[in-house]
């Protein structure tokens, strides 16, 4: 990924909470025949007392994924947070010298790493146990596994694959104007507002009828 100095991200809280917060990742591998393949699955940042980081995940048995998963040397695992188109229109300094051209604001992480499949009933309960505490703690009446009958989840869990990425580079990419003027930043934070305000809702998450 190409990222100049001014959108380069380091801090690792920051990058950190953007895998949290938007945990549904697009992983890619290399199939048999050196094609890339790309699959989506929200996955689970763990860090240990070293400081080691891991990606975890789970795919059903049946997944031809899980074969890549097993045969691959490396995956990338790709994290989208916000992002949103910026006209020009949102700069002052358009109406000074008109120098100014639409761009896209983004912020990116990716996490590179040797994938491992489990296939341990075990490590794949305690995962699916981590996971849904991570996604339920911010609700007033958190759901847990225990709360599905428990042999209701066995025989599901009897149809996953856990897998593992033991992340060995990552780098991230935070555009978000960095590079313009005080006013330009205060423009755009505007822009954004009254575009987020106007947008339709066509694209937000929804049940198909």
């Amino acid at each position: 990924m190409y990222i100049s100095d001014h959108f380069r991200e380091s801090d690792s809280d920051a990058i950190n909470a953007l895998i949290r917060h938007f945990p549904l990742a697009t992983v890619v591998l290399c199939g048999v025949d050196g094609s890339p393949q790309a699959n989506h699955y929200p996955l689970l940042l763990e860090v240990d007392s070293r400081g080691d980081q891991k990606l975890c995940g789970h795919l059903p048995k049946h997944d031809a994924n899980a074969l890549l998963l097993k045969q691959a040397p490396s995956a990338l695992a790709i994290f989208q947070g916000p992002s949103a188109y910026i006209s020009p229109s949102f700069y002052p300094t358009k109406a000074l010298t008109g120098k100014v051209v639409p761009t896209w604001n983004y912020l990116v992480v990716h996490a590179r790493g040797a994938p491992t499949l489990v296939d341990d009933p075990s490590w794949v309960h305690e995962h699916l146990e981590a996971m849904t505490a991570q996604m339920e703690s911010s609700r007033p009446s958190p759901w847990k596994v225990a709360d599905a009958p428990k042999e209701y989840t066995q025989l599901l869990q009897s149809k996953i694959f856990g897998f593992e990425i033991a992340i060995e580079s990552i780098e991230a990419k935070f555009k978000s104007s960095q590079n313009k003027s005080k006013a330009d930043r205060e423009g755009v934070r505007a822009g954004l507002d009254l575009q987020k305000r106007s947008a339709p809702p066509m694209y937000e998450c929804r049940v198909q009828d």
